[in-house]
């Protein structure tokens, strides 16, 4: 468990604007790594409704196609999904939080216990998909390496009924301490391997492998607004790094700078491409 008792709520990025771009001037190689729903793309209704700002996409096309900038995805999405939705080759896609990545440069990871974990997930499909039939607007996303209910459309009266039936439904699996249920703010529950990978560990093995294909270590930016994005804080701030909470509105989080919403997202990209483009 992710311990956050030491969270505060991060200084505005733009208040601390000029330092941070002392820090982005020298750095030799900057990887920019962000999360998808409510960080690049404002939320929306249903997953297949979200979209990327055109100006998001035009900056991070930008920032992928300068040789002093690598650019990662880090989402609790599948993988096709979010290949699919982004649709910018040179990137790196880490997936369901950080299970599956895909990269340039023949990189790929499947991470070796959301593999083991998938049986038990089907074995609670079925039961999951009953419970949530009579809450209008409750649905079940099968991501392969997890699972996902989304509540967004549910009723204020009965969302606690949805969260209780994850909860209920997975309780002989929980019990066997392989898979855990995480509830984010995004009106959704996960359900994933207890001892798989993260969207932390995923940034780590991304810089590493950045790394290793540029001769040096990499500047570590991570964006995200989710719960299960502290982990990804956590492995930037270990780096030294510019770890950033998008909308959090005030709620503690380990990430040392914050933002409103994706349009901030937006205009921080397009100011990092144009930076680098000087």
């Amino acid at each position: 468990m992710l311990d956050r008792s030491g969270a505060g709520r991060g200084d505005s990025l733009w208040t601390e604007w000029p330092n941070i771009l002392g820090q982005l001037q020298r750095a030799e190689h900057l990887l920019v790594a962000t999360d998808f729903d409510g960080t690049l793309s404002p939320i929306a209704d249903t997953p297949d409704q979200a979209r990327i700002p055109s100006a998001a996409r035009g900056a991070l096309q930008r920032l992928s196609e300068t040789s002093r900038c690598t650019v990662a995805i880090v989402t609790g999405r599948g993988l096709r999904d979010i290949e699919s939705l982004v649709g910018i080759r040179g990137l790196y896609y880490a997936a369901n939080h950080g299970m599956e990545i895909d990269g340039p440069s023949g990189f790929r990871y499947v991470d070796t216990e959301g593999a083991l974990v998938r049986e038990l997930l089907q074995s609670i499909v079925a039961d999951l998909s009953t419970r949530l039939l009579p809450i209008e607007g409750a649905w079940m996303e099968d991501k392969g390496a997890s699972l996902a209910v989304h509540y967004r459309q549910v009723t204020p009266a009965s969302r606690a009924d949805t969260v209780r039936a994850v909860f209920d439904a997975t309780a002989r699996v929980r019990a066997s301490g392989r898979i855990v249920v995480r509830e984010g703010n995004k009106l959704a529950v996960e359900i994933v391997p207890a001892l798989g990978a993260t969207k932390g560990s995923a940034i780590d093995a991304i810089a590493a492998h950045v790394a290793a294909q540029v001769g040096a270590t990499p500047f570590l930016i991570y964006l995200g607004d989710d719960l299960t994005d502290e982990d990804g804080f956590e492995a930037v701030n270990r780096a030294d790094g510019i770890s950033v909470v998008v909308g959090a509105g005030g709620r503690p989080s380990l990430a040392r700078y914050a933002i409103d919403s994706s349009d901030d997202t937006t205009e921080f990209m397009v100011r990092l491409a144009d930076l680098l483009a000087e």
